[in-house]
């Protein structure tokens, strides 16, 4: 895959075709935003001008087919590449070089990629692959309903313990897995609107909270307080449960 790199505004040439947006994603602090068009991926970092919050382009790089997916890991020069020539590939790019040193593959078209600094998350339209960062060793591999967003989120805060939501294998469940820092525990939601606690060195295991079925639309972490999220469903408005830390202390 070819590519050039360049910093600073740029104008289209006349006569060229349009360039459409793909896709956007923030970085895990919200200081960077990475946007996938049709003819490159674009970097901006946030900055406060005039007491005013807002985005400047940092860096373009034109690429030789359009770009459907572009994430940037906090504000390093680490980016996860999707190419709409290549939708089964998932290229780890370093933004400084200009050169993609790693790609994960899987066989169904990649959605949506999801990263904290020691988890990628790799979204397809049934299954989720999570890999070990930098490692890039398989971690998990979750099978999911029909999921042709790509929804899935992690919290950021690495000195807290890995959460993932995404959607469930039944249509309007929300599965939700979390390990605890010190991975003696694992969390994890079910299709009979329970959640699942389990003390990995003995199996042993509670459960708790209940659900209601419907359809998943979205659903955020709060930054503040990554072991919360709201999810909002065509059944209840929005639902917000405690995770992992919660459920520690009690198993």
């Amino acid at each position: 895959m070819a590519s050039s790199g360049s910093t600073g505004k740029q104008t289209q040439e006349p006569g060229a075709p349009p360039v459409y947006l793909m896709s956007m994603a923030l970085n895990q602090d919200h200081s960077g935003l990475c946007v996938a068009t049709t003819k490159d991926f674009r970097t901006f970092f946030l900055y406060s001008q005039a007491q005013q919050d807002n985005f400047v382009e940092f860096r373009r790089r034109l690429m030789s087919a359009p770009v459907a997916v572009a994430v940037m890991l906090y504000k390093t020069n680490i980016r996860a590449i999707v190419s709409a020539a290549e939708p089964t590939r998932v290229l780890l790019w370093d933004d400084k070089t200009g050169t993609a040193p790693h790609a994960l593959c899987s066989r169904p078209e990649v959605l949506s990629v999801q990263m904290r600094r020691d988890v990628i998350a790799v979204v397809t339209e049934y299954k989720i692959y999570v890999y070990s960062l930098p490692e890039l060793d398989v971690m998990l591999h979750l099978d999911t309903h029909g999921n042709s967003r790509g929804v899935c989120t992690l919290n950021c805060d690495v000195h807290r313990e890995t959460v993932m939501c995404c959607p469930d294998q039944q249509r309007g469940g929300i599965r939700s897995i979390a390990t605890g820092d010190d991975d003696q525990y694992l969390v994890s939601s079910s299709s009979s609107n329970t959640v699942h606690v389990f003390r990995l060195a003995s199996a042993r295991h509670r459960r708790s909270g209940s659900g209601s079925q419907g359809m998943l639309t979205t659903k955020q972490y709060r930054p503040a307080n990554p072991t919360r999220f709201a999810a909002a469903s065509d059944v209840r408005a929005d639902a917000t449960r405690r995770l992992a830390t919660t459920f520690k202390t009690s198993v």
